[in-house]
């Protein structure tokens, strides 16, 4: 099958062409409909957190989470990705050209020397995602680990 030019890069059914060729599994995550309870193996079973997504990512495998992009995603406490090869991106399917998932960090872990995302593992990618908060005081968003 060969490959389509939109707007917002090549792809091939929606999946931009920055990720690795080959990928494992695709886990999808919605802030609004989602339920951890679910497999969160297709938009109509989504995970409701990114904890649980990462959490059944598997190392050196390339999955991917994919981020619903209505609704913000609200983490509590510092997201730590330690595994390898796990790729996390906005979901744009069927979104205006630009439109990003939204990450909501609490005001606790937005200080100088903390971190909302902390990526300690190799190979990672980030895209299509913004990073939001109201605490002035905060100095850093993430830290990236080597090749992150």
């Amino acid at each position: 099958m060969s490959l389509t030019n939109f707007p917002n890069g090549v792809s091939s059914f929606g999946v931009p062409s920055g990720l690795p060729m080959t990928y494992g599994t695709y886990y999808f995550v919605n802030a609004d409909t989602g339920s951890d309870m679910n497999d969160g193996l297709s938009r109509d079973t989504p995970f409701l957190t990114l904890d649980k997504a990462v959490d059944s990512a598997t190392t050196n495998k390339d999955d991917v989470i994919v981020l619903s992009t209505n609704g913000s995603h609200q983490i509590t406490e510092m997201l730590a990705i330690s595994k390898s090869r796990v790729h996390l991106m906005g979901d744009t399917f069927g979104r205006m050209y630009g439109q990003r998932a939204k990450i909501n960090y609490a005001d606790a872990i937005a200080t100088a020397d903390a971190f909302a995302v902390k990526n300690t593992g190799v190979g990672n990618t980030f895209t299509g995602i913004k990073f939001l908060n109201n605490n002035t005081d905060a100095q850093v968003v993430a830290t990236f680990g080597e090749g992150g």
